[in-house]
């Protein structure tokens, strides 16, 4: 199975969902974005919450047409790699898309050991993960050595990028949702693209415009461009807007719909000077990410992208690229998980759920 295109804003618009909890949230996101994922195997969504102990950890996980035994599997394998493997393993794949072949050469013993224990081949992995290492990583096993195609991998990209955004949404908002007021910094009626309410602390018009105006193509994506021009759309839905908003739906007690700004940026520890917006460019570029796919996640153009890291490279005296990347390296960006987390090798402790059936999927959606 090849990754489609014509699912991609519908698991783009499950990433966003605000309504489901945490659990259900996961299960649904797993379940929209399967067709696009498995490779006969099944897959597996695991939700991670950084570095617990020295071990990276999860808050949940779930399955989707994979065996019952898989997450005993993983954690069987895990516990088999040793932790150092593990660590580089996560921190090189963190916010890539690929194979787990495709690194057999940095991670020889970790591949190894889970194909073994998994019984297949490979592995396509989506390690939708901030540098933090907070976000959804979700395997797919595989019987037969995983090809991307150039336009195959940029399409898991894009997802990741939604999905990363999506999570990190999730850790900052409860279950249950406020009114409005307070909960986003702009509130939109989508008609018109009339900005409705605004929070009292933000002045800056040009950024409110843009917000209506990225709100404006957001819709469009999510139109008839969805499945006339899958690929377009997805190009439109861009991560952030202006490194700062993600924009997600909200719905009053009349059932009327709304779109919320909700401020959605990563957080860096350790500025050393730069910008939050020279901080965000660079810890993307120090992970390998390309100038294009860092454009897309924050919603800038290519040149502000270039414009920014050449600003960090100065704040940081470093005269390449190359430089300013290995200067990042050293950034904490790690930060302990919450108490809530379980560690990765006891996923055999986790609950294991489903995704919603249709009909306690249209009984909450009214």
């Amino acid at each position: 199975m090849r990754p489609r295109a014509s699912d991609a804003i519908d698991i783009v618009e499950a990433s966003y969902d605000i309504e489901a909890n945490t659990t259900e949230w996961l299960a649904n996101l797993l379940r929209v974005a399967a067709p696009t994922l498995d490779r006969g195997m099944g897959c597996m969504a695991t939700l991670s919450a950084g570095w617990l102990n020295g071990e990276l950890a999860v808050r949940g996980m779930t399955l989707e047409g994979a065996a019952q035994d898989l997450p005993g599997k993983f954690g069987e394998a895990s516990q088999k790699v040793p932790s150092t493997e593990i660590a580089q393993t996560t921190e090189t794949c963190a916010g890539k898309v690929g194979s787990l072949y495709e690194f057999r050469d940095q991670m020889q013993e970790t591949h190894a050991i889970l194909t073994e224990y998994i019984g297949c081949k490979d592995i396509l992995g989506v390690w939708a993960l901030d540098p933090n290492l907070t976000g959804v990583h979700i395997s797919a096993p595989s019987k037969r050595i995983v090809k991307l195609t150039a336009p195959e991998r940029m399409l898991l990209q894009r997802l990741a990028v939604h999905i990363t955004a999506g999570s990190r949404l999730r850790f900052s908002l409860s279950n249950s949702l406020p009114e409005p007021v307070g909960l986003g910094e702009a509130l939109l009626e989508p008609k018109q693209w009339r900005i409705s309410e605004v929070a009292e602390d933000v002045k800056d018009r040009a950024l409110l415009n843009a917000v209506r105006q990225e709100a404006a193509r957001v819709d469009r994506a999510r139109g008839k461009l969805r499945r006339e021009d899958p690929e377009a759309a997805l190009a439109l839905w861009q991560g952030l807007v202006r490194g700062r908003w993600s924009l997600i739906d909200w719905f009053d007690t009349d059932g009327r719909r709304f779109v919320l700004a909700k401020p959605n940026a990563p957080k860096f520890g350790d500025p050393r000077g730069l910008t939050e917006a020279e901080q965000q460019v660079t810890a993307y570029a120090a992970q390998g990410e390309s100038g294009k796919m860092i454009g897309y996640r924050f919603g800038l153009a290519p040149q502000r992208v270039s414009d920014l890291l050449k600003s960090a490279m100065r704040k940081l005296g470093a005269s390449t690229q190359a430089q300013l990347v290995e200067k990042m390296r050293g950034m904490p960006f790690a930060e302990r998980a919450s108490d809530e987390a379980t560690s990765i090798s006891s996923h055999t402790s986790l609950p294991v759920v489903g995704p919603l059936t249709k009909a306690e999927r249209d009984r909450r959606h009214g």
